[in-house]
């Protein structure tokens, strides 16, 4: 595999991966920007690239897998929200709705009804939540989180201040075209093409990781690896795992 040398080869390899972390984060099976990186001076000169991308719209960013936020190739988002609906109806989206059934915190709604009227600051946002004392930013830091977990919130840019300030706002008005495409897109072949890009870069994996690992419904994956399976499109093989179980280990063709 090829090291990055500018931003047009990290969006390559995104888009091939469908999936990236910018550094390595343990118990995430996930391929790094990091690690494939050429020049020494990977914060000097990624981080911009990988704001670059993010502000051009090219990448989703953050997507949140296992708790942990990483990079995802823009072409999976209908598919993706899709999934994601199963907690909340995210493309007939109204958070006065979920905070009246107590599925959702007066902060989380004041976040997202503050972002109507476009992108913020983390900063502003703190403050559009009352959440901005310091005792408070523990519970600040876990509503964004829950809101990036079901792609309510993504980040769309980056101040020029010398630490930059990441700026959010409402994934389905900043890419509303995928998000619309989201009620016509179906489940079963986003599972079979993320599927596909994680065998394809990592070269295998058992069910429960790949479940785990994308919230996948574990019907409708293991459905699907089946079906890949069937089709010649994936091959499977038996294994131990670490408690010396038996597990099918599933593998990219050739």
């Amino acid at each position: 595999m090829k090291l990055f040398r500018n931003p047009e080869d990290i969006l390559e390899f995104i888009n091939e991966a469908g999936f990236a972390l910018s550094k390595a984060i343990k118990g995430v099976p996930l391929k790094n920007v990091w690690d494939l990186t050429e020049d020494p001076n990977w914060e000097l000169k990624v981080g911009p690239w990988l704001d670059k991308l993010i502000i051009e719209k090219k990448i989703i960013y953050p997507v949140v897998l296992k708790g942990k936020a990483c990079m995802m190739q823009r072409d999976l988002l209908p598919y993706i929200y899709k999934m994601r609906s199963r907690e909340l109806d995210l493309v007939n989206f109204s958070p006065e709705y979920y905070f009246d059934k107590g599925e959702m915190s007066r902060g989380a709604l004041k976040i997202l009804k503050g972002l109507e009227d476009g992108p913020k600051g983390v900063k502003e946002l703190r403050k559009i939540s009352d959440m901005d004392d310091p005792k408070s930013k523990g519970t600040f830091d876990k509503t964004m989180l829950d809101l990036k977990r079901v792609l309510a919130i993504s980040k769309v840019n980056t101040t020029d201040e010398r630490w930059g300030e990441n700026i959010f706002g409402l994934t389905h008005l900043e890419f509303d075209k995928d998000v619309k495409m989201a009620d016509r897109v179906d489940e079963s072949e986003g599972y079979r093409k993320i599927i596909k890009k994680y065998l394809n870069i990592h070269g295998s994996a058992d069910s429960t990781t790949l479940i785990r690992l994308f919230d996948f419904d574990k019907q409708i994956a293991n459905k699907v690896l089946n079906e890949l399976v069937n089709n010649n499109k994936i091959s499977v093989n038996s294994s131990g795992d670490s408690k010396g179980k038996k597990c099918e280990i599933f593998e990219k063709k050739g």
